[in-house]
């Protein structure tokens, strides 16, 4: 593997950890919906609570005012309408809370992983830069050694000409056969 496939290999982690991004953001973005919509289940619940408070203050006021049976039922009535009002808003409220509990849950392990193999992927390619900067600093040593021998006049070309090489060894030259 070389530096462009190292390069390719990070640009390509780069385009992986983007996608991961966006999905975590799209999840972030589904459970603010959520959370708005419980506030809103929440709300109404309110509200349907003051209209029950509304009816009972008004059917109190009829029977108060009239004395009569029918305001005492009328009264019954709008109880027990309030009542199942309130329990259908309880439920679904819970639901609603279930649901984003279950979202959260599973984006927090979906970011689990996402970390933990981006993290993966990160040492891998770090060691194998690392490797990859030993060889070129082992390759480099020896370059300099061979540099070093030419220029002290113990590595060159043969005397007796072509393209061989030979080095200087007890003051006499020797031929070094690939």
């Amino acid at each position: 593997m070389d530096e462009q496939d190292v390069k390719s290999l990070a640009v390509k982690l780069a385009a992986v950890t983007d996608r991961i991004e966006k999905r975590l953001d799209a999840v972030a973005r589904g459970t603010m919906q959520a959370t708005q919509a419980m506030e809103q289940q929440a709300r109404q619940a309110l509200a349907a609570s003051e209209q029950v408070s509304a009816g009972v203050r008004r059917a109190a006021a009829d029977a108060l005012q009239h004395g009569t049976t029918e305001a005492i039922d009328r009264f019954g009535g709008v109880v027990r309408a309030s009542e199942r009002r309130l329990e259908d808003a309880a439920e679904r409220l819970e639901r609603r809370m279930l649901t984003v509990g279950k979202w959260q849950v599973a984006f927090a392990w979906k970011a689990f992983a996402a970390s933990a193999l981006g993290s993966f992927a990160l040492i891998g390619v770090a060691a194998y830069v690392i490797w990859e900067a030993r060889e070129a600093a082992r390759v480099t040593r020896w370059v300099k050694q061979v540099n070093a021998a030419q220029a002290a006049g113990r590595l060159g070309a043969c005397p007796a000409g072509g393209e061989h090489v030979c080095a200087k060894v007890d003051k006499r030259w020797v031929r070094l056969d690939p």
